[in-house]
Protein backbone atom coordinates (compact mmCIF):
# COMPACT_ATOMS: atom_id res chain seq x y z
CA UNK A 1 0.00 0.00 0.00
CA UNK A 2 1.25 3.35 -1.05
CA UNK A 3 1.89 6.61 1.27
CA UNK A 4 -1.09 8.37 -0.56
CA UNK A 5 -3.42 4.77 0.28
CA UNK A 6 -2.21 5.19 3.87
CA UNK A 7 -3.13 8.96 3.91
CA UNK A 8 -6.28 8.01 2.24
CA UNK A 9 -7.11 5.67 4.67
CA UNK A 10 -6.72 7.52 7.89
CA UNK A 11 -8.53 10.56 6.08
CA UNK A 12 -11.75 7.88 6.25
CA UNK A 13 -10.85 6.74 9.99
CA UNK A 14 -10.83 10.32 10.92
CA UNK A 15 -14.31 11.61 9.43
CA UNK A 16 -15.70 7.96 10.64
CA UNK A 17 -14.53 9.16 13.85
CA UNK A 18 -15.26 12.42 13.64
CA UNK A 19 -18.87 11.60 12.28
CA UNK A 20 -19.85 8.64 14.96
CA UNK A 21 -18.17 11.63 17.74
CA UNK A 22 -20.98 13.93 16.74
CA UNK A 23 -23.49 11.75 16.44
CA UNK A 24 -23.12 10.72 20.06
CA UNK A 25 -23.33 13.86 21.59
CA UNK A 26 -26.11 14.17 19.38
CA UNK A 27 -27.81 11.13 21.17
CA UNK A 28 -26.84 12.79 24.04
CA UNK A 29 -28.02 15.90 23.73
CA UNK A 30 -31.61 14.52 22.74
CA UNK A 31 -31.53 12.30 25.80
CA UNK A 32 -30.66 15.07 27.68
CA UNK A 33 -33.19 17.76 26.79
CA UNK A 34 -36.42 15.15 26.14
CA UNK A 35 -36.98 14.04 29.63
CA UNK A 36 -36.17 17.65 31.22
CA UNK A 37 -38.96 18.80 29.13
CA UNK A 38 -41.52 15.76 29.42
CA UNK A 39 -42.54 16.92 32.71
CA UNK A 40 -43.16 20.17 31.78
CA UNK A 41 -45.15 19.01 28.24
CA UNK A 42 -47.73 17.22 30.28
CA UNK A 43 -48.99 20.17 31.51
CA UNK A 44 -50.27 21.77 28.20
CA UNK A 45 -54.03 22.42 28.73
CA UNK A 46 -56.18 21.43 26.23
CA UNK A 47 -59.46 23.76 26.41
CA UNK A 48 -62.84 22.67 27.03
CA UNK A 49 -65.57 23.52 24.95
CA UNK A 50 -67.88 26.05 27.41
CA UNK A 51 -71.55 24.90 27.70
CA UNK A 52 -73.78 27.74 27.00
CA UNK A 53 -76.53 26.31 28.72
CA UNK A 54 -77.35 25.54 32.10
CA UNK A 55 -77.54 22.47 33.90
CA UNK A 56 -78.72 21.14 37.28
CA UNK A 57 -75.91 18.08 36.77
CA UNK A 58 -72.83 17.97 34.67
CA UNK A 59 -71.46 14.72 34.23
CA UNK A 60 -67.91 14.50 34.99
CA UNK A 61 -67.34 12.69 31.67
CA UNK A 62 -67.89 15.83 29.86
CA UNK A 63 -65.46 17.82 32.14
CA UNK A 64 -62.62 14.90 31.44
CA UNK A 65 -63.00 14.69 34.95
CA UNK A 66 -63.83 10.38 35.24
CA UNK A 67 -60.33 9.41 33.80
CA UNK A 68 -58.94 6.67 36.62
CA UNK A 69 -55.15 6.92 35.20
CA UNK A 70 -54.62 9.77 38.17
CA UNK A 71 -54.10 9.03 41.59
CA UNK A 72 -55.81 12.46 42.26
CA UNK A 73 -59.63 12.34 42.97
CA UNK A 74 -62.00 15.14 41.86
CA UNK A 75 -62.60 17.62 44.43
CA UNK A 76 -64.97 20.70 44.84
CA UNK A 77 -62.97 24.44 45.33
CA UNK A 78 -64.26 27.93 46.12
CA UNK A 79 -63.66 30.36 42.89
CA UNK A 80 -65.09 34.30 42.63
CA UNK A 81 -66.98 33.70 39.89
CA UNK A 82 -69.04 30.04 40.49
CA UNK A 83 -67.60 26.99 41.51
CA UNK A 84 -64.32 24.72 39.89
CA UNK A 85 -63.85 21.16 39.80
CA UNK A 86 -60.11 19.96 40.07
CA UNK A 87 -58.28 16.73 40.25
CA UNK A 88 -57.98 15.02 36.86
CA UNK A 89 -59.16 18.11 34.89
CA UNK A 90 -60.41 21.65 35.79
CA UNK A 91 -63.88 23.33 35.34
CA UNK A 92 -65.18 26.28 36.45
CA UNK A 93 -68.67 26.11 37.02
CA UNK A 94 -71.29 29.12 36.62
CA UNK A 95 -73.39 29.72 39.83
CA UNK A 96 -76.44 28.48 37.37
CA UNK A 97 -74.68 25.06 36.13
CA UNK A 98 -73.44 25.97 33.28
CA UNK A 99 -69.84 25.36 32.07
CA UNK A 100 -67.94 28.47 31.75
CA UNK A 101 -64.34 27.06 31.01
CA UNK A 102 -62.10 24.21 31.64
CA UNK A 103 -59.39 22.31 30.82
CA UNK A 104 -57.95 18.75 30.46
CA UNK A 105 -54.55 17.42 31.28
CA UNK A 106 -52.89 14.46 30.13
CA UNK A 107 -52.49 12.05 33.21
CA UNK A 108 -50.33 12.03 35.53
CA UNK A 109 -50.92 16.02 36.13
CA UNK A 110 -53.68 16.53 37.76
CA UNK A 111 -55.26 20.29 39.27
CA UNK A 112 -54.84 21.16 43.12
CA UNK A 113 -55.79 24.11 44.44
CA UNK A 114 -58.70 27.08 44.84
CA UNK A 115 -59.02 30.41 43.88
CA UNK A 116 -58.58 31.70 40.40
CA UNK A 117 -55.69 30.40 40.39
CA UNK A 118 -55.17 26.53 40.83
CA UNK A 119 -52.37 24.61 40.23
CA UNK A 120 -51.35 22.00 37.59
CA UNK A 121 -49.17 19.65 38.86
CA UNK A 122 -47.39 16.47 37.56
CA UNK A 123 -47.82 13.66 40.07
CA UNK A 124 -44.78 11.62 40.26
CA UNK A 125 -45.62 9.86 43.62
CA UNK A 126 -48.76 10.52 45.29
CA UNK A 127 -47.81 8.67 48.52
CA UNK A 128 -44.60 11.04 48.99
CA UNK A 129 -46.04 13.90 47.48
CA UNK A 130 -43.48 14.40 44.72
CA UNK A 131 -44.71 16.61 41.90
CA UNK A 132 -42.29 16.56 39.05
CA UNK A 133 -43.60 20.27 37.60
CA UNK A 134 -46.13 22.86 38.92
CA UNK A 135 -47.54 25.65 36.34
CA UNK A 136 -50.27 27.83 37.90
CA UNK A 137 -53.42 28.20 35.45
CA UNK A 138 -55.64 31.24 35.85
CA UNK A 139 -58.94 30.57 35.33
CA UNK A 140 -62.43 32.87 34.41
CA UNK A 141 -65.42 33.15 32.28
CA UNK A 142 -62.52 34.02 29.81
CA UNK A 143 -61.23 31.02 29.37
CA UNK A 144 -57.98 29.34 31.10
CA UNK A 145 -54.31 30.81 30.95
CA UNK A 146 -51.78 28.53 31.84
CA UNK A 147 -48.78 30.54 33.60
CA UNK A 148 -44.95 29.98 33.69
CA UNK A 149 -43.88 25.86 34.65
CA UNK A 150 -41.38 24.88 36.96
CA UNK A 151 -39.39 21.84 36.14
CA UNK A 152 -38.54 20.19 39.70
CA UNK A 153 -37.67 16.72 37.83
CA UNK A 154 -34.52 18.71 36.26
CA UNK A 155 -31.58 17.55 36.54
CA UNK A 156 -30.38 19.80 39.33
CA UNK A 157 -33.20 20.74 40.89
CA UNK A 158 -34.34 19.90 43.87
CA UNK A 159 -37.18 17.61 44.15
CA UNK A 160 -40.70 19.55 45.40
CA UNK A 161 -42.80 17.82 47.63
CA UNK A 162 -46.76 18.73 47.64
CA UNK A 163 -47.73 20.09 51.36
CA UNK A 164 -50.87 22.83 50.51
CA UNK A 165 -52.54 24.61 47.71
CA UNK A 166 -55.20 27.09 48.38
CA UNK A 167 -55.77 30.81 47.84
CA UNK A 168 -53.86 30.76 44.78
CA UNK A 169 -50.86 29.63 46.22
CA UNK A 170 -48.97 26.44 46.56
CA UNK A 171 -46.84 25.01 49.20
CA UNK A 172 -43.99 22.58 48.28
CA UNK A 173 -41.15 20.84 50.33
CA UNK A 174 -37.84 21.21 48.47
CA UNK A 175 -34.72 19.11 49.08
CA UNK A 176 -32.04 17.12 47.36
CA UNK A 177 -32.01 13.67 46.97
CA UNK A 178 -30.49 12.85 49.82
CA UNK A 179 -32.80 15.14 52.13
CA UNK A 180 -30.45 17.92 52.83
CA UNK A 181 -31.06 21.50 52.22
CA UNK A 182 -34.43 21.45 52.91
CA UNK A 183 -36.39 24.76 52.03
CA UNK A 184 -40.00 25.74 52.40
CA UNK A 185 -41.39 27.04 49.37
CA UNK A 186 -44.21 29.32 48.59
CA UNK A 187 -45.56 30.03 44.69
CA UNK A 188 -48.40 32.06 43.55
CA UNK A 189 -49.39 32.27 39.67
CA UNK A 190 -47.80 35.61 39.21
CA UNK A 191 -44.10 36.29 41.32
CA UNK A 192 -42.89 32.29 41.70
CA UNK A 193 -41.13 32.12 44.04
CA UNK A 194 -42.77 33.87 47.03
CA UNK A 195 -39.95 32.87 49.84
CA UNK A 196 -38.26 29.94 50.72
CA UNK A 197 -36.79 29.76 54.70
CA UNK A 198 -34.12 26.63 54.79
CA UNK A 199 -35.34 24.76 57.47
CA UNK A 200 -34.66 21.15 59.50
CA UNK A 201 -37.27 18.61 59.41
CA UNK A 202 -35.14 15.26 60.36
CA UNK A 203 -33.09 13.27 58.93
CA UNK A 204 -34.07 10.82 55.54
CA UNK A 205 -33.84 10.00 52.08
CA UNK A 206 -36.14 12.78 49.84
CA UNK A 207 -39.09 10.35 49.33
CA UNK A 208 -39.40 9.24 53.35
CA UNK A 209 -39.03 12.97 54.11
CA UNK A 210 -41.91 13.76 51.96
CA UNK A 211 -43.94 11.31 53.33
CA UNK A 212 -43.19 12.01 56.71
CA UNK A 213 -44.07 16.17 56.23
CA UNK A 214 -47.54 17.69 55.89
CA UNK A 215 -48.68 21.52 55.63
CA UNK A 216 -51.16 23.78 55.59
CA UNK A 217 -52.05 26.88 54.80
CA UNK A 218 -54.08 29.72 56.69
CA UNK A 219 -55.31 33.36 56.10
CA UNK A 220 -52.09 34.54 57.93
CA UNK A 221 -49.80 31.09 58.88
CA UNK A 222 -48.28 28.51 57.32
CA UNK A 223 -47.91 25.62 59.27
CA UNK A 224 -45.81 22.54 58.92
CA UNK A 225 -45.86 19.47 60.87
CA UNK A 226 -43.72 16.08 60.27
CA UNK A 227 -43.43 12.95 62.04
CA UNK A 228 -41.36 12.33 65.16
CA UNK A 229 -39.35 9.43 66.61
CA UNK A 230 -36.52 8.12 69.00
CA UNK A 231 -34.70 10.10 72.06
CA UNK A 232 -32.17 12.21 69.39
CA UNK A 233 -35.07 13.66 67.77
CA UNK A 234 -34.42 17.21 68.21
CA UNK A 235 -35.61 19.57 65.22
CA UNK A 236 -38.74 21.20 64.98
CA UNK A 237 -41.57 19.02 64.99
CA UNK A 238 -44.25 21.52 64.31
CA UNK A 239 -43.42 25.14 62.44
CA UNK A 240 -46.03 28.11 62.14
CA UNK A 241 -44.55 30.28 59.40
CA UNK A 242 -46.30 34.01 58.45
CA UNK A 243 -47.93 33.77 55.11
CA UNK A 244 -46.55 36.85 53.80
CA UNK A 245 -42.80 36.74 54.26
CA UNK A 246 -42.01 33.13 55.59
CA UNK A 247 -40.95 34.59 58.94
CA UNK A 248 -40.94 31.38 62.11
CA UNK A 249 -43.66 32.62 64.27
CA UNK A 250 -43.00 30.05 66.70
CA UNK A 251 -41.96 25.93 67.03
CA UNK A 252 -42.86 22.60 69.27
CA UNK A 253 -40.53 20.45 70.01
CA UNK A 254 -40.94 16.50 69.84
CA UNK A 255 -40.89 16.63 73.48
CA UNK A 256 -43.53 19.67 73.72
CA UNK A 257 -45.83 17.21 71.38
CA UNK A 258 -45.05 14.08 73.29
CA UNK A 259 -45.67 16.22 76.64
CA UNK A 260 -49.33 17.12 75.62
CA UNK A 261 -50.41 13.45 73.62
CA UNK A 262 -53.15 10.95 75.80
CA UNK A 263 -50.43 8.62 77.49
CA UNK A 264 -50.83 5.68 74.57
CA UNK A 265 -49.99 8.00 71.65
CA UNK A 266 -47.33 9.50 72.85
CA UNK A 267 -45.64 5.99 73.94
CA UNK A 268 -45.86 5.32 69.97
CA UNK A 269 -41.84 5.08 69.17
CA UNK A 270 -42.92 6.71 65.95
CA UNK A 271 -45.45 9.22 65.66
CA UNK A 272 -47.12 10.52 62.56
CA UNK A 273 -48.10 14.50 62.72
CA UNK A 274 -50.55 15.79 59.73
CA UNK A 275 -52.00 19.56 59.28
CA UNK A 276 -56.01 18.72 59.35
CA UNK A 277 -56.71 22.26 59.01
CA UNK A 278 -55.25 25.98 59.12
CA UNK A 279 -57.73 29.19 59.73
CA UNK A 280 -58.20 31.91 61.94
CA UNK A 281 -59.00 30.23 64.88
CA UNK A 282 -55.67 28.33 64.94
CA UNK A 283 -54.26 24.68 63.51
CA UNK A 284 -55.57 21.03 63.99
CA UNK A 285 -53.28 18.47 63.32
CA UNK A 286 -53.67 14.27 63.52
CA UNK A 287 -51.42 12.81 65.73
CA UNK A 288 -51.34 8.74 64.48
CA UNK A 289 -49.18 5.76 64.63
CA UNK A 290 -46.40 5.55 61.76
CA UNK A 291 -46.19 2.79 59.52
CA UNK A 292 -43.17 0.40 60.75
CA UNK A 293 -40.24 0.69 58.61
CA UNK A 294 -40.51 -2.44 56.59
CA UNK A 295 -44.14 -1.51 55.86
CA UNK A 296 -45.06 0.19 52.79
CA UNK A 297 -45.62 3.80 53.60
CA UNK A 298 -49.65 5.48 54.53
CA UNK A 299 -51.22 7.71 51.96
CA UNK A 300 -51.66 11.10 53.21
CA UNK A 301 -55.22 11.60 54.88
CA UNK A 302 -55.52 15.07 54.54
CA UNK A 303 -53.77 17.55 52.21
CA UNK A 304 -54.24 17.76 48.45
CA UNK A 305 -53.27 14.48 47.14
CA UNK A 306 -55.15 12.67 49.96
CA UNK A 307 -57.15 9.34 48.56
CA UNK A 308 -60.63 9.77 49.14
CA UNK A 309 -60.54 6.94 51.69
CA UNK A 310 -57.69 7.65 53.27
CA UNK A 311 -57.01 6.66 57.08
CA UNK A 312 -54.77 6.53 59.88
CA UNK A 313 -52.76 3.58 60.71
CA UNK A 314 -54.53 1.48 62.79
CA UNK A 315 -53.70 1.89 66.46
CA UNK A 316 -54.40 5.16 69.01
CA UNK A 317 -54.97 8.29 67.70
CA UNK A 318 -55.52 12.08 69.13
CA UNK A 319 -56.40 15.34 67.66
CA UNK A 320 -54.81 18.64 68.79
CA UNK A 321 -55.86 22.24 68.64
CA UNK A 322 -53.59 24.66 68.71
CA UNK A 323 -54.38 28.63 69.00
CA UNK A 324 -52.35 30.91 66.11
CA UNK A 325 -49.20 31.40 68.40
CA UNK A 326 -49.01 27.90 69.23
CA UNK A 327 -50.51 26.92 72.30
CA UNK A 328 -51.78 24.05 72.84
CA UNK A 329 -55.41 24.55 73.30
CA UNK A 330 -56.80 21.02 73.57
CA UNK A 331 -56.06 17.33 72.94
CA UNK A 332 -58.76 14.51 72.23
CA UNK A 333 -58.80 11.13 71.53
CA UNK A 334 -59.87 10.12 67.96
CA UNK A 335 -58.66 11.42 64.89
CA UNK A 336 -60.09 15.27 63.26
CA UNK A 337 -62.86 14.80 60.74
CA UNK A 338 -61.82 14.60 56.87
CA UNK A 339 -62.71 18.00 55.01
CA UNK A 340 -65.37 17.80 52.66
CA UNK A 341 -64.19 16.88 49.08
CA UNK A 342 -67.56 16.00 47.37
CA UNK A 343 -69.35 19.01 48.89
CA UNK A 344 -69.16 22.99 48.64
CA UNK A 345 -71.34 25.40 50.44
CA UNK A 346 -71.52 28.85 48.85
CA UNK A 347 -72.74 30.10 45.67
CA UNK A 348 -76.20 29.91 46.22
CA UNK A 349 -76.90 26.67 48.28
CA UNK A 350 -75.32 23.50 48.15
CA UNK A 351 -72.41 21.44 45.44
CA UNK A 352 -72.25 18.04 45.59
CA UNK A 353 -69.90 15.75 44.18
CA UNK A 354 -70.46 11.91 43.33
CA UNK A 355 -68.64 8.90 41.48
CA UNK A 356 -70.27 10.45 37.88
CA UNK A 357 -71.44 14.20 37.82
CA UNK A 358 -71.40 17.42 40.12
CA UNK A 359 -75.23 18.86 40.95
CA UNK A 360 -75.98 22.52 41.52
CA UNK A 361 -77.60 23.45 44.49
CA UNK A 362 -81.57 22.98 43.74
CA UNK A 363 -80.49 19.67 41.39
CA UNK A 364 -83.52 17.29 41.54
CA UNK A 365 -82.40 13.25 40.21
Amino acid sequence: MSAEDDARSDRRTLIVGAATMVGLIGLGVAFGLGPAATACRALDPTPLTPDATARDVVPLAALGADDPATSVAPRLAPHPDGVLLTGPALALLGVDGAILAGATLAPPAAVVGDGAAPFAVVVGNATTGQVDAVRPLVVGPAGVEPGACVDTSAVGSPLAFLLAAGDGEVLALRTDEDGSEAVLELRDPFRGRVWAPPVRLGTAPAGLLGARTSGGLGPDLVVVARRIAGPDDVDPAVLGLDRRDGTVRWTLTPADVRAVLPPDVAALAAVRLEVAAVDAEGVVLLAAPDTGPDAALSAPVHGPLAGPDAAPVPGPVATLRLGPDGGVRTVTAGAPPVAARDRLEGSGGVWTLDAAAVRRPGASG
